[in-house]
């Protein structure tokens, strides 16, 4: 593994300590399980399915429980205990082997109920939104005023906080101007559709126009909150998507903020089954699920090979740049001679207007010219 990367964890060796730090100035996001509206056995829900598939009626999940968390019961003989213990042994090493044959839709039976809050916005849509399996209900920037006192603030020196904080307070501003400009335009489009409701004139009909005027314009001006604007939100996935979640938030890429929720989120669910990620010497193999087919894992196995390429390709290489550079420090490679032909017929396009009443450099500028 590359050394800039060494304090990461390898989920697929070992679990995250649940104790992972929270690298924030802000406060941390919160990560709260629903224990009651999740599955509290997703270890003996996988085995239950499993055993379902080649059994003559289904599996109970209870009688998993029993063999695997339970005691036997006093009084049984050697020789029966001896069975039970190698019966035990053969379920919690079956949800190893479903996991590494790929056997993946026995995990997803188990279905958990998070509530997160105090997440940013950009945790949530370039992590958890980008998933195909999950189910959200998170809260409205069109509905909820944002205020400018809870963003998500990373732990970072001092010299680049200020700047954090400056660019956060200037969206936070922009977010307010842009509601105070658009308010007006929003109100007459509001009358023209509900003249009736602004025609009114007791208080508490002028209250209810003048915070749907609001709500339409924050839906407008919310496109220039910052991505640490926080939310809070339900957030339900099957087991199969949080070992997903899991192996991506360790990986080097992810943010830590997302490594911070993601392994809160499994010790949660490791609260309520300690076996969800393998029994004792079963531990599942997430390697299965392609975490040497990240991009990431890509990018480190092409910097192994470079590292051990051989001297004279490289040295070979370096003479072919240098030799192509002509001595130069920049080199135009190559360049599309037809390009600005190609723009200004765009534009006409557009127009719908001919050569002769708009001419190439007219078009492009109306484009690119920024005055």
């Amino acid at each position: 593994m590359n050394p800039q990367h060494a304090d990461l964890p390898n989920v697929s060796v070992s679990p995250v300590s649940l104790d992972t730090p929270a690298p924030f100035r802000s406060d941390p996001p919160e990560v709260r399980l629903l224990r009651d509206e999740s599955a509290l056995h997703p270890f003996a829900t996988a085995i239950a399915a499993a055993w379902s598939c080649y059994g003559g009626r289904p599996a109970k999940v209870e009688t998993v429980e029993k063999l695997v968390y339970q005691d036997a019961k006093p009084g049984l003989s050697e020789e029966k205990l001896a069975a039970r213990a190698d019966r035990r042994n053969r379920a919690i090493k079956l949800y190893a082997d479903l996991f590494a044959a790929g056997h993946h839709t026995t995990f997803q039976h188990a279905h958990f109920v998070f509530v997160l809050d105090n997440v940013s916005r950009l945790a949530i849509w370039s992590f958890f939104h980008s998933h195909p399996f999950y189910n959200s209900e998170q809260v409205s920037q069109r509905y909820r005023e944002v205020t400018s006192g809870a963003m998500t603030e990373p732990g970072l020196p001092l010299a680049q906080a200020e700047i954090y904080d400056a660019a956060i307070q200037a969206s936070f501003d922009g977010y307010q101007r842009l509601t105070e400009i658009l308010t007006p335009d929003m109100e007459a489009r509001y009358g023209q559709v509900f003249p009736a409701r602004v025609k009114a004139k007791d208080s508490s009909a002028r209250a209810r126009v003048d915070s749907a005027v609001q709500k339409r314009a924050q839906e407008v001006a919310r496109y220039v909150l910052p991505l640490a604007t926080p939310a809070h939100l339900y957030h339900t996935v099957n087991g199969l998507t949080l070992l997903r979640y899991y192996v991506l938030a360790n990986g080097p890429d992810a943010p830590t903020e997302v490594r911070y929720i993601v392994n809160r989120m499994v010790a949660e669910v490791l609260a309520v089954d300690p076996y969800f990620l393998g029994g004792p010497g079963h531990p599942l193999n997430l390697e299965v699920l392609g975490a040497g087919q990240s991009l990431e894992a890509e990018a480190f196995q092409a910097w192994r090979e470079n590292v051990g390429q051989n001297p004279d390709h490289a040295e070979t290489w370096f003479r072919e740049f240098d030799e192509a550079m002509e001595g130069r420090q920049s080199r135009l490679a190559s360049w599309n001679p037809d390009a600005e032909r190609v723009m200004a017929d765009a534009v006409r396009a557009v127009m719908a207007v001919p050569r002769s009443a708009l001419s190439d450099e007219e078009a492009i500028a109306k484009v690119l010219d920024g005055a």
